[in-house]
């Protein structure tokens, strides 16, 4: 009878501890992957100049301009500004399929400002122009990590 007794305690005991794997496989936490935590960039800073040699802007047609690809990540939120002590700055942000996706004009600050959430990664084009036709001069251009 102890043999007995000793046989369905250890049974009882094996019996409790499938149950309780059981329980803990369909735990869905426990079969998600963590979400990729974004690390905070550096913010980039190009010094840069418009001269008479660069090609015009699409859109201002008279002014000079600079394109710059960036790629962006979804689910990070940037901040582009481009300052000049020169010119009034212009800002415009392209997608990949050369569509106009944003633009930010000088307000009497020496800068402009773009703030995009992009809605898919892909290569973006920054392009840095001026609002004054045929100006030239240095201007900085910022990248920032807003996320």
């Amino acid at each position: 009878m102890n043999t007995r007794k000793a046989f369905l305690l250890v049974m009882a005991l094996t019996a409790s501890f499938l149950v309780q794997g059981a329980l803990g496989a369909g735990d869905k936490k426990a079969k998600e992957p963590e979400k990729k935590k974004l690390k905070p960039f550096e913010p980039i800073i190009v010094n840069g100049e418009l001269i008479n040699a660069d090609l015009k802007d699409k859109v201002i047609a008279q002014s000079f301009c600079k394109t710059f690809t960036f790629k962006m990540e979804k689910g990070r939120a940037y901040q582009i500004e481009m300052s000049s002590q020169a010119f009034r700055s212009y800002l415009r942000l392209e997608n990949a399929a050369g569509q106009q996706i944003a633009a930010a004009a000088d307000q009497g600050n020496q800068r402009a400002t773009i703030n995009y959430d992009p809605a898919k990664t892909e290569d973006y084009q920054i392009i840095a122009t001026t609002l004054n036709g045929g100006a030239t001069g240095k201007f900085t251009l910022v990248v920032k990590d807003a996320t």
